[in-house]
């Protein structure tokens, strides 16, 4: 399926007649695993480029490190391939039907997953990239898995969580609809929509009445 696969730009160049970075040519492309859903969002984590499925979350692998073979000599050097070289799975546990979840935080990338009906992080260990399921850890599994949906955002409806960063404090809103028609039931008695998790503490901190707000931005030292 094309919803399961990548394409990219050719590189480019100053004074081109032509601007290639916006030539796309489907001769370019990166087939992930169809099995594991469609391709919902690509974001940046450090030096990865990094591929969210509905079911898994790969890297995908530009721009590497390889072997080259000289001519002065040298049997071999490493080199950078500058060009796509394939993906590799981080997990096949989790994954993210709503991009508009993911927030790139400093530690890691945050995201909700709501197959699993957890918010998560991506972020580098000792072992490479991994995941971790925050919502569970923290004792918040209940609350996340009564607030899920399985629709994306939209800022018509909001019917799934939007994020944000603060990048002065380190924390990241998780924004959702401020009626109670979505998220709540008769037996809630907390309506707040928006909750806050600090990436400094590694806790949640708050509630916020900031629900149905499509859009929070950092202006130099205020959000």
């Amino acid at each position: 399926s094309y919803r399961s696969s990548l394409t990219w730009t050719l590189e480019k160049h100053d004074m081109d007649t032509v601007d290639e970075w916006s030539h796309i040519t489907l001769s370019s492309t990166l087939k992930l695993d169809a099995d594991k859903g469609f391709c919902r969002a690509l974001r940046r984590f450090q030096n990865s480029v990094v591929a969210f499925q509905d079911k898994a979350i790969s890297e995908v692998l530009f721009n590497t490190r390889t072997q080259l073979s000289t001519t002065d000599g040298v049997p071999v050097e490493l080199a950078n391939s500058g060009k796509v070289d394939g993906k590799r799975y981080i997990t096949n546990k989790y994954g993210c039907l709503n991009k508009w979840s993911i927030v790139e935080g400093k530690a890691g990338l945050y995201f909700v997953d709501n197959l699993n009906k957890a918010f998560c992080s991506l972020g580098a260990g000792g072992n490479g990239m991994g995941v971790t399921n925050i919502s569970s850890n923290l004792g918040f599994g209940v609350w996340f898995r009564k607030k899920n949906s399985l629709q994306a955002w939209t800022p018509k409806r909001f019917d799934n969580f939007i994020s944000f960063y603060d990048k002065v404090h380190s924390d990241v809103y998780l924004v959702s609809a401020s009626t109670d028609e979505f998220f709540y039931d008769d037996e809630d008695t907390e309506k707040t929509p928006a909750l806050v998790y600090n990436e400094s503490l590694g806790a949640f901190t708050s509630f916020f009445d900031y629900g149905s707000v499509p859009m929070i931005v950092n202006v130099q030292d205020r959000l």
